[in-house]
Order: structure tokens, then sequence, then C-alpha cells
């Protein structure tokens, strides 16, 4: 359990940070939240979740880390996400602990809401259009269908009409799914239409519909507002930079924020505020109904902004481009991290934590049989959820040098030392790490929470699912090379090296032996009594007999020797020494004594033995391996004779 003190902690859980207006609430919200002292978790999924039939979606995951034991409130933006399970899972955890909640945008049963009053000023555009410019035939774009966001905007569309005894052409009452491509394929039906005469005024549910059917109307050779007028709704960055200026309502982003901390606040301290409550939004009259002009300076100012903000954009696509196509060249995870460092360092973010399960991006081991299987070789799933540790496995601090560091910590706490965290950054912001449509992990960052700083956040996670994606797969393709070339080179029963591995590895150590004059040893070993262990107690006992003649012959050499098995009961070492006849009598002793040490202690009712023969040469380039190992061999040979006779036995 994680002990926070006098610490406030609040939640914010949403998806979408990187739209814009999204983006304005999550910056109120903090501003809010710090002046009445709190420090604030922020869980965000740039996916928007929409669309129930998705249950395994890994962007969700990022909701299941939240620690709600730690915190004092949550802040939904409940119209963000657009998953009800995942709504009533928050809400229903909290509630669980007594956290009070309060949902901003869209009432959520249980929650302390904050709405806002479209209808007053929604209403107000529509008879501004009807009493001002005596618009009869009006024309309503509206968003999706059966959203409540969308029909109450029809029914305050319905009521404006009928209070002033104006005629409604339910032809001309549409649905463009709150979106650019919806309208423009609903104002092409329209134009299509014959029947259907040119309007007074078309009123759009929100800004991009608004937009979109300015667009078209030019298409068509109309001119807004001179030959129809357009009004929106919402206020949205884009409309600052488009020509003319919509009529429009812009909502109190700061209001309901500002009053969502208040409510959690009033709660805390023992108040009772509403459950429900409202904060009104701003009615815009402008160009786009013919009551202003913009000053032509004032739209070039804008669109310079515009380009601006798209060079800005430019430049960060470029910078983590050129970061792509380093990291995923690495061939190791440190490489890999530490390259990733150099580019936070001159990147928007402030400090960063990357964790994921333990093991995650390590290289993955597959079975022999999972390498014989003729079906495609798939990268063994990593289960995000399983345990009770997560492991910090990258740590980006802005005032220190980056250091290659894991840290494993409890799953509960979220991040290591996320109490000094919070108590030095006030504000942490978490979004998920998914790829292979599954959950890997999460990203932890102290960066800039407006707009702009949340696109670059949005497209850097972007970046960095694909990069880490695309570095797991490569390391575990190198794993499987790896594997696969040791299947090529070792011996499957022993996992000493075969035939073939012997050759590959002792060619450097022979060119090395030549370079400095040092002895070449080669021993050929063999077993004694092979045949007679498998006649006598089988064949699985004649191959545990081989496996412990295998590790006894490691044991009695150093690490730089080369120990293999060339088949059966046959097998050879090599090494180079300055001195191979001392090191032959050592090598001697030392496999005697730990085979007589293994015969003691066994409980096998058979004893291990082994005939050996050791040749030793200064090799120059002409030196015969082959004939090394021969000459092994015949003396070998002679002491497996010596052997033979005195056990009296046949081998």
């Amino acid at each position: 359990m994680l002990n926070k003190g006098n610490m406030k902690i609040l939640g914010l859980a949403l998806c979408a940070a990187h739209d814009e207006a999204t983006s304005e609430y999550v910056t109120r919200i903090w501003q809010r939240a710090e002046s009445l002292g709190y420090k604030l978790l922020i869980f965000n999924t740039f996916n928007d979740l929409f669309g129930e039939d998705i249950p395994d979606d890994p962007a969700k995951s990022v909701f299941k880390i939240i620690n709600y034991d730690i915190l004092d409130g949550i802040i939904i933006l409940s119209e963000t996400i657009k998953s009800k399970a995942i709504i009533d899972e928050i809400v229903y955890n909290a509630k669980k602990r007594d956290i009070p909640v309060a949902s901003v945008l869209t009432p959520v049963e249980g929650c302390y809401n904050v709405v806002f009053n479209f209808r007053e000023n929604f209403k107000g555009i529509i008879n501004h259009v009807i009493e001002e410019h005596a618009c009869k035939r009006i024309y309503f774009v509206s968003g999706f269908k059966g959203n409540s966001f969308a029909e109450d905007r029809i029914m305050c569309f319905r009521e404006c009409m009928e209070a002033h005894n104006l005629e409604i052409d339910e032809r001309g009452i549409g649905y463009g799914d709150f979106w650019e491509t919806p309208t423009c394929e609903l104002m092409d039906k329209w134009a299509k239409d014959d029947k259907l005469p040119k309007p007074d005024a078309i009123i759009c549910a929100n800004d991009s519909m608004a937009i979109a059917v300015c667009l078209k109307l030019s298409e068509y050779g109309y001119k807004v507002p001179e030959d129809v007028i357009v009004t929106g709704h919402d206020g949205i960055r884009a409309e600052e930079y488009h020509s003319p200026r919509l009529t429009t309502a812009i909502t109190n982003i700061k209001g309901a924020s500002y009053r969502a901390v208040d409510i959690i606040h009033e709660v805390l301290n023992g108040e009772n505020p509403p459950m429900d409550n409202e904060v009104k939004s701003k009615l815009i009259i402008s160009e786009s109904c013919g009551c202003k002009h913009i000053s032509e300076h004032a739209l070039n100012q804008k669109i310079a902004d515009l380009y601006t903000i798209i060079g800005g954009h430019d430049s960060f696509e470029s910078h983590l481009n050129n970061m792509a196509m380093r990291l995923t060249q690495e061939n190791d995870f440190d490489s890999f991290r530490c390259n990733l460092a150099d580019y936070m360092a001159s990147s928007w973010a402030g400090n960063a934590w990357i964790c994921m399960a333990p093991g995650a991006m390590q290289p993955t081991a597959l079975t022999a049989d999972e390498l014989a299987d003729d079906s495609t070789c798939e990268i063994p799933e990593t289960k995000f959820f399983d345990g009770d540790k997560l492991v910090n496995i990258f740590s980006w601090d802005v005032s220190q040098s980056y250091t290659p560091c894991e840290i494993e910590f409890d799953r509960t706490d979220i991040l290591p030392n996320l109490i000094q965290k919070l108590e030095q950054f006030g504000c942490i912001f978490f979004a998920p790490i998914y790829f292979r449509n599954a959950p890997q992990g999460y990203i932890a960052l102290n960066c800039g929470l407006e707009y702009t700083s949340m696109k670059f956040t949005s497209t850097f996670m972007s970046y960095l699912n694909m990069m880490l994606e695309v570095v797991k797969q490569k390391f575990f393709i190198s794993a499987v090379v790896s594997q696969l070339k040791n299947m090529y080179i070792l011996d499957f029963m022993t996992s000493l090296y075969n035939r073939r591995g012997f050759y590959t590895k002792i060619k450097p150590q022979l060119e090395n032996c030549i370079n400095l004059k040092y002895d070449l040893m080669v021993v050929s070993v063999d077993m004694d009594g092979l045949k007679n262990i498998n006649d006598t107690y089988g064949h699985n006992e004649g191959d545990n007999a081989i496996k412990a003649l295998s590790m006894l012959l490691c044991q009695s050499v150093d690490e730089n020797s080369i120990v293999s098995r060339f088949g059966g009961d046959e097998f050879v070492v090599a090494g180079v020494f300055p001195d191979g006849e001392k090191v032959a009598s050592e090598f001697r002793e030392a496999l005697q004594r730990k085979i007589d040490a293994y015969n003691e202690i066994t409980e096998k009712p058979y004893k291990i033995s082994a005939s050996i023969g050791i040749s030793i040469t200064k090799p120059d380039e002409n030196t015969n391996l082959d004939a090394l190992i021969e000459l092994a061999d015949s003396i070998m040979y002679r002491q497996k004779a010596k052997h033979k006779k005195l056990r009296g036995t046949r081998t």
C-alpha cells in the first residue's frame, strides 16, 4: 500500500487527449486541481474506443492500471470514452471505495454530472437566423442517428420552427454523423434531388459539419452567406481558420472543468453539491450569417499561425521518422533505450517512464518442438496482466544523463516512487503501449497538456508502439536464428558441440595458437562399457551415462576449451595452452578425480569409465587437424584395450 500521507490525488479518465477541445479540458482540470492543492493522475488512450464490439481492445488497458485506493476523487470526460463498459467499470470501482466521481459532458448514473446547457444557445442560433435574417426555408444537419446530442438538437430545431409557424421539410433534415465525409455525402444527396428547393439557411449541429457544408456549397457555386446562411456549434479550432467565420456557440470548457474539480473538492470537505450541474455556452454571431465581417488582416494572421503549427508538426514528424529508422536498427535493448533517450532529450517531452511486464522485451527462446513445427512461428505472447509485478524498463529525467536500468515494482504502485514523483511534478500522464492486438505496458509522462503537446504525444505513441513491436520482432527472430544455429552445431542430447560445431569453433583457436606459438592439445575420449550399460540397463541409462561423462568433461577443462561429442560414445576436447604437456597431465588427473567422485556418490548400478588419448603439437599453417585427432584416437584405443583387458569384459 502506497503511503501518500496528506497528499490529495485526483484521477482523470478520458480518451483522445490529442483532440483540441479535449486537451483544453485536461489543461483546465489540472489548473484548477493544482490551485486547490491536488495532484493529478491522467489515464488516457488516444483511441476513442468507439464500438463495443471490440471487448479485448488493448487500448482499454490504461484504465485497468488505475489504483483507486490512492485516489481521493476521479473525473471522467465521459463523452470522449465511447465504451460504456469502461465508464461503468470506473464508476463501479470508485463507488466501491466511496470515491466521489464527476462526469463531464455526458450524464452518468451515480456520478456528479457537469453538462452544458446547449439548448439555450443552440436555439438562440436558430432564432437569430429566423428573426434577424428572415429565413423561412431552413435545412438541418445533425450528428449520429440515435445519439442523444444529435436528437436533442433536432428537437431544438423543430421547436424553433414550430414557434415561428415555419414549415419543416422532412427531406431537409439529415445526419452528418458529426464529421465531414458523411456531411458531404448528405449535401450531394440533397444537391441531386431536383425536387428539393435551395434553402435560405442550413443549421448544423456542430462546426465540423458546418465547414463541410460551406465547402460543398462553394463547390456547387453558392456563396455563404450571400446565397445560403450556414451556422455551426461547439467553436472548434478549425473554425478560426475558416472563411467565412462561423456563427456558432462556444462551449465554456473552463467553467465545466473548474466545476468538476470544485464538486470533488466540496464533497471531500463535507459539502453536498447537487448531482446535476449545468454550464452555459456562449453564443458567437459572426460572418456565416452575414452579421459581421472579420478583417482580412486578422484572417491572414490566423493562417500564418496555422502554418507555424503545421511546420512544427512536420518538423516533429521528421524527428520521429529519424528516430524510428535509427532505433529499429538496434540489435539489443540497451542500445535501443540509450538512443531513445537521445531523441527524448531533443523532443517535446519532459520526464518519461516506460513500464512493461517482466521479460516483455527480452528475446524469447522456443522449445525444440516449437522450432520444428511446420506452422508459422509466432512471438510468444506476453501476458501484461499476469503477476503482481511490473518493470520500469526506461526512465528519462530531463535533469540527468541517461543510465540504463530496470526497476521491478508492485503493479499497484503504478510507478516506482510514485508519491515522490507526484510531489516533484504534480501531474503525471499515462498512455497505453500495445501491439499485436495485446496490451504490452504503458508510458508515464510529465509533459505539457496543451493541444500541441498532446498532438505530439499522440504521434510519438504511434511511433513508440511501432518501434517496440519491430524491435521485439527483431529480437525474437534473432533469438530463433541463434537457436537454429545452435541446433546446427550443438549435440541435441548433451548440448556439447557436435562434429560440425567442433570444426567451426576450433578454426579461430587454431589461428590464435599459431600466432601466439602456443601448444594445441587435442584429446580423444571414448566411454568404456557403453554397450554393456545399454544391453543390461536399457538405452535410457546409456543416454544418462553419456550425459554424465559430458558433464564431467566440461568440469575438467577451462572455459576456453572446446568440448564436443562426435557421436555415440566418442568425444573430442581441444584447447590452446602455453604448456600443453602440463595441461594434459592436469586434465587426465582432473577427469579421473571427477569420474571417481561421481561413481562414489551416484546410486547407479554401473560405473562411469573412459579411455583417453592426447596429442600435443605446436601448429603452423600446414598442420592437419584431422591427423592430430587420429593420433589422439590411436593413443585412446591403446588405453581402451588395456582397460578392456583389466575388466575382462567386452566393450
